[in-house]
């Protein structure tokens, strides 16, 4: 293991801000061994940035990409408690941002989608990577003890609906929920990017960190419409996979579920986050829960001229 790995485990079991798809256990699960952290150290050896990444390979080639069911990594800063200026605050994330650049290895492809906290790309910018704008919506906590109000009138209607007609409940059998999850890509013609031991892996980490739930909506004669896996850190609720039985999409279950999930962050004081929006037809339904549009980015660079076509032509 190396030295930054071991820094960066005890930085994650002290710093309980840090998002929960950059911390270390998370990391082994989704990446393996395959994982590295770039370190950025205050002048008394503090940890005040961090840049984990997950390395893998294309064709022979080294590459820095997503880990499978991880939606955010990129760069994380500790912010001092003192540092309420804002010159002084862009001047520290510059600082950072550069230095872990730096640490990056020399890869053929470099792609992360960072938090919705890391505000700047620019030093990525002026060491020739390129970004684009991914979008979530976001119920924040001060907004959720009201965020019913905010529903647009078809949402309301839509749960309305599905509680005449399906009964929530939480349950842990996992083979149900990958095979409704299933459903939801083979609808896209997409396969399922993970495996159900994936599943059962991570799902056994999360379980015994209490930080997962899984939903499920059956109706009266024990059909499944649909269920939800969410997940959550110290700060917000993730949406993190939803499936939905083909044949029973109509019931209104996803919704009702969905807000079921938000009830659960009000209960526990997370801000809720449905963790998509790029795509239409679920831009449609997560937009009318009345969240926030928040910007998102993705950030990549070709290292050499066939990566270098590949997101010259992604950015047309």
């Amino acid at each position: 293991m190396s030295q930054n790995k071991e820094e960066y485990r005890v930085f994650c079991q002290s710093t309980l801000q840090l998002p929960l798809f950059m911390q270390d256990w998370w990391l082994d699960i989704v990446c393996g061994d395959s994982w590295e952290v770039a370190l950025f150290k205050d002048n008394g050896g503090n940890i005040l940035g961090v840049l984990p990444y997950f390395l893998s390979a294309h064709w022979g080639l080294k590459v820095i990409k997503m880990p499978a069911l991880t939606p955010y990594m990129g760069i994380w800063i500790d912010y001092p408690a003192n540092l309420t200026k804002l010159e002084s605050k862009y001047r520290l994330e510059k600082k950072v941002a550069t230095e872990l650049i730096k640490q990056l290895p020399k890869v053929a492809y470099y792609a992360q989608r960072h938090t919705t906290l890391f505000k700047s790309h620019l030093p990525f910018h002026w060491q020739g990577y390129q970004q684009t704008n991914f979008y979530t919506f976001i119920i924040y906590k001060e907004a959720l003890a009201n965020a019913s109000f905010n529903f647009k009138s078809s949402i309301r209607n839509e749960i309305q609906r599905a509680e005449k007609i399906v009964t929530i409940t939480e349950t842990d059998d996992l083979d149900l929920f990958y095979e409704l999850n299933k459903q939801s890509f083979q609808r896209q013609k997409i396969e399922i990017p993970y495996t159900l031991s994936f599943l059962q892996k991570l799902d056994g980490a999360l379980k015994s960190r209490d930080r997962k739930i899984i939903y499920i909506a059956k109706d009266k004669e024990g059909y499944s419409h649909a269920a939800i896996y969410l997940v959550w850190d110290d700060d917000t609720m993730y949406s993190l996979m939803i499936g939905a039985n083909t044949k029973l999409r109509s019931s209104g279950a996803v919704q009702l579920l969905l807000w079921n999930g938000i009830q659960l962050a009000i209960e526990k004081n997370l801000n809720f986050d449905f963790e998509g929006g790029m795509m239409a037809n679920i831009e449609n339904i997560f937009r009318a829960f009345g969240g926030k549009m928040v910007p998102y980015h993705k950030i990549y660079k070709g290292g050499n001229l066939f990566f270098r076509l590949i997101s010259a032509l992604r950015s047309v």
